[in-house]
């Protein structure tokens, strides 16, 4: 889980004393729970809450039993797939009479919601928390006010705004610590230092991590800050102070509290095994990792169990046993989607395969990759905002360069290449063409299905399985086509384009040229009208240089045709079809969307354009269905007319 992720919920402090409350009352459990969650000590906050929840449903206290359940549910108690318990959220705040009139129950529900939505999907994590902003304005809480803006900081720096997202949380820190709200001191202290650490800002990185552990420190019951910890341990090995990181650690681990807390142990240990592998000490690394897996594991914090799993396997990669740490990184994949952290299983996947291929279980690979795929199509498909389906873009590419390299070194099957470049390129940027605002109630009804779809398939594990559901899903989203929100392409929306399709379609004077930029070789994909075939190039390293340079000669206005001749040596010479081609179609690769194939200069000396003509197009498939949409069926019969034009005393000539 990423840290900056861990966010503090917390649930209303009842105004009863605890004086007023006898101890063996739901009230006082309740009061005991949120005091301890406020605080984020959720080791010491869950007992409580579990008791109290029981106490209030047997006696039919609905209001206070929805209180401790919601917060049991963010102590981690009886924890279930992500999505799923969001989608639980969501409809028990649309359906129960309570929380549609308690704005303050409410407030917390979306709160608790938010945060769940942090770890699956931004968007909705930001409109959870613009109402709790909300909703703590029209209430004059202004501990929730603040709150709020951090976890909006913090959307904002998922999103890429870096500015934003400094501002929001340095105005949250100190708003919390004007209104002495220690909880929320201590937690945008402790990531502040760790985003200062991550961003190489050691010396702030320590000044904030030290005042978070002597904030937690003078309140006992706020457990220790694990966060701010790492933070510090962080930027100390960054500054160089090995061995008195090593030593503080080791301190940490001895501590009484820090040994009670198998959470905080399990993060501590993992810190253990990162610098133990700095100083090259493996078994020791995996030792201290295998160690905080239990941890973890014991007190069944799903949210962490993948990573811990995947990093465990990089140990026993490194040091060379590669069936273990195929059997580990199979784990964290299954973890992963068993638990509903369906954003983490495509890179899982991704890692296992690379380890496959080590072993040269190419077969396994593929596979591997296949279901990689499958579980990436449907997360496009799941996100509906144009800034959430690109920034999937890298995710896909990462994959499918992967694949394709397994396929063009291994299989040679030219079929098979192009299904793995167009489920990626394809399904992404048509569904960028494609989008809009789906806002009648047959799209919100044919979401609503796809939404359960979705679920079904966190516990779905084989290809044949992931395979169906998809089906299934691709069904439902084809309802989308026949809403009123349709643009050019959306009646065809995720329709799979074949190689022999693109082939029929293109001329004898055209070729389609898909690129693949990665290292340690890259590839072009041929599709002429009577075959295809896969061309190996120079590697990213080669070609990102190369590019680079003449970007830079061009933006200096030089002539750079020394480059330009350079790049057309590494990405088209290998190619004798788009030289014999009359029309060249281009589908760029990363740093090759910024080259003008047309401006390159061939081995006579000429540009390309001065011999051919270039297209360029975001994927073979969008460039398919663009040509193929057909026109409307019943033209307009009017009429636009222009008359009176002066042939005679212009250059323009009249038309035979």
């Amino acid at each position: 889980m990423s840290k900056t992720r861990f966010v503090v919920v917390t649930i209303c402090l009842l105004t009863l004393t605890v004086s007023m409350l006898a101890e063996d009352s739901p009230e006082h459990s309740l009061q005991q729970g949120l005091h301890f969650s406020d605080l984020s000590n959720w080791t010491a906050a869950r007992p409580y809450l579990v008791n109290a929840r029981k106490m209030f449903e047997a006696k039919g206290d609905k209001r206070n039993a929805l209180y401790a359940q919601l917060a049991a549910i963010r102590a981690g108690v009886d924890p279930i797939p992500l999505p799923e318990r969001s989608y639980q959220l969501e409809q028990e705040l649309s359906g129960n009479a309570i929380l549609q009139s308690d704005r303050e129950l409410r407030m917390y529900w979306l709160a608790v919601k938010g945060e769940i939505d942090g770890e699956i999907d931004n968007a909705a994590m930001r409109r959870d928390w613009t109402e709790v902003s909300k909703l703590a304005q029209g209430l004059g809480d202004a501990k929730w006010q603040y709150r709020a803006l951090g976890q909006l900081g913090f959307a904002d720096y998922y999103d890429g705004d870096l500015a934003g997202a400094q501002k929001k949380v340095a105005q949250a820190l100190i708003g919390a610590t004007a209104i002495k709200d220690v909880g929320g001191q201590i937690f945008f202290l402790s990531t502040t230092a760790q985003g200062m650490a991550l961003q190489g800002m050691n010396d702030q990185a320590l000044m904030y991590a030290d005042r978070a552990i002597a904030l937690a420190s003078a309140t006992p019951d706020a457990g220790y800050p694990v966060i701010a910890e790492e933070a510090r341990l962080l930027a100390m090995v960054r500054m160089g102070q090995i061995a008195a990181a090593q030593d503080e650690l080791k301190k940490v681990l001895d501590r009484p509290d820090v040994q009670s807390s198998r959470g905080q142990l399990g993060e501590l240990r993992r810190t253990a095994a990162k610098l133990a592998q700095i100083q090259g000490d493996i078994p020791a690394a995996i030792s201290y990792m295998s160690q905080a897996l239990q941890d973890e594991v014991s007190i069944d914090n799903r949210k962490v169990i993948p990573e811990f799993q995947s990093d465990l396997s990089d140990l026993y990669r490194v040091s060379g046993n590669l069936p273990k740490a195929e059997e580990l990184a199979n784990d964290a994949a299954t973890s992963a989607q068993r638990f509903g952290i369906l954003p983490q299983v495509p890179g899982f996947l991704g890692v296992l395969a690379e380890i496959q291929i080590a072993q040269h279980k190419y077969v396994e690979a593929d596979q591997t990759y296949d279901r990689a795929a499958a579980i990436q199509d449907v997360m496009i498909g799941k996100t509906n905002s144009i800034v959430g389906k690109t920034a999937l873009i890298k995710g896909a590419g990462d994959l499918y360069a992967k694949h394709f390299a397994l396929i063009a070194d291994h299989s040679g099957d030219v079929t098979k290449a192009f299904t793995i470049l167009e489920q990626a390129r394809g399904r992404v940027l048509t569904d960028l063409l494609i989008s809009g605002a789906k806002t009648s109630p047959e799209a919100m009804a044919a979401e609503h299905k796809i939404a359960e779809l979705r679920l079904n398939l966190m516990s779905a594990h084989s290809n044949q399985d992931i395979a169906q559901l998809r089906d299934a899903i691709f069904l439902a989203e084809q309802s989308r086509s026949i809403t009123p929100e349709i643009s050019i392409l959306k009646a065809k929306e995720h329709q799979s384009v074949t190689l022999t399709q693109l082939q029929n379609s293109l001329s004898p004077s055209e070729v389609v040229l898909e690129y693949v930029v990665d290292d340690p070789a890259s590839y072009c994909l041929i599709i002429t009208s009577k075959g295809s075939r896969i061309v190996k190039l120079a590697g990213n390293a080669t070609i990102s240089p190369a590019v680079a340079t003449y970007l830079k000669e061009v933006k200096a206005k030089h002539s750079a045709r020394a480059e330009a001749r350079q790049l057309y040596q590494l990405l088209l010479e290998p190619i004798p079809e788009a030289q014999t081609t009359g029309q060249v179609v281009i589908v760029r690769d990363g740093q090759l969307h910024l080259v003008p194939f047309d401006a390159l200069v061939n081995s006579h000396g000429e540009y390309v354009l001065e011999s051919q003509t270039v297209d360029y197009a975001p994927s073979a498939t969008s460039f398919f269905l663009l040509r193929s949409a057909g026109r409307t069926k019943h033209p307009s019969h009017g009429l636009l007319a222009v008359g009176g034009v002066p042939y005679g005393h212009s250059n323009l000539k009249e038309a035979p």
